[in-house]
């Protein structure tokens, strides 16, 4: 695995399925303190190529930071934390899902081969997130998956 910084944002390769590249863009969007995590940030992810679990895994494995949400990747996350001298993080909370969006997507048209751009609003659970996390109150279960 290697990161790189072209630009202000962050080049990811990993090798995933039977050693094939997956390569990321992030870009960190916005950092919102939290006193459950630390840190919320909303990230641009940009794959370059197509990679089952891609973008979970760019974010766990490399930079110890998973999707909230993301059961299937938290222990990789904590790996990369604990070899990093950093704290493990909070428990996985389940119910409330996988806090990943995609708000644009583009590819070339297929017939006429021009952009085609399809966007959609940010769901309104990232934005009661944020709040939520910038109150400073520490959350009980059941406030978190409300």
């Amino acid at each position: 695995e290697s990161v790189s910084r072209p630009g202000g944002g962050v080049r990811i390769e990993q090798h995933l399925e039977g050693d094939k590249l997956a390569t990321t863009e992030l870009t960190v969007l916005r950092e919102d303190p939290c006193s459950v995590n630390g840190v919320l940030s909303t990230l641009e992810l940009r794959p370059l190529t197509g990679r089952r679990h891609q973008l979970r895994t760019a974010c766990a494995q490399c930079c110890g930071a998973p999707i909230i949400g993301d059961d299937l990747y938290h222990d990789d996350a904590n790996a990369v934390r604990a070899n990093r001298g950093l704290g493990p993080l909070p428990p996985v909370r389940r119910k409330a899902g996988l806090y990943l969006q995609a708000v644009e997507l583009a590819l070339p048209h297929p017939r006429t081969g021009l952009p085609l751009v399809i966007s959609c609003p940010e769901m309104p659970r990232f934005a009661k997130l944020r709040s939520r996390a910038a109150s400073g109150a520490v959350w009980s279960d059941a406030e978190w998956e409300a």
